[in-house]
């Protein structure tokens, strides 16, 4: 972790919270493929870094599942008289629609309004 500032985590009622700097820290921000499998146990957590008053180094890692495992609730995560919050599906069948909706990289009308002038969308 880093001393200099920036990082900043949303709270589950929707205000932004600055995350302290502690020495020989790790921050993990959970996703949303474990927010699945949990049952909402472990939350996705909504987060930005703002402009910090110097330069700022920090190195993501993002680990995904083969694209055929099973992203549905975990039988452990699912307390006494609990349902399952999440359909049972594939990563692939999760992850995709979940990025065509996050990213409208295949929205034509979004891209024209993001894309700069005479660059066209090949999607």
């Amino acid at each position: 972790m880093t001393p200099v500032p920036g990082l900043q985590v949303m709270t589950p009622s929707k205000e932004w919270l600055k995350v302290s700097y502690v020495k020989g820290a790790l921050i993990v921000n959970t996703g949303q493929v474990l927010n699945r499998l949990s049952n909402d146990r472990f939350i996705a957590t909504p987060h930005r870094v703002v402009n910090p008053p110097m330069k700022r180094y920090a190195l993501t890692f993002f680990f995904y599942p083969d694209d055929d495992a099973n992203v549905g609730p975990i039988p452990a995560c699912i307390g006494p008289g609990e349902k399952a919050k999440y359909d049972s599906r594939s990563f692939y069948d999760f992850f995709v629609p979940y990025l065509d909706d996050l990213y409208h990289y295949n929205d034509a009308n979004f891209m024209k309004e993001v894309e700069p002038e005479g660059v066209t969308s090949k999607g």
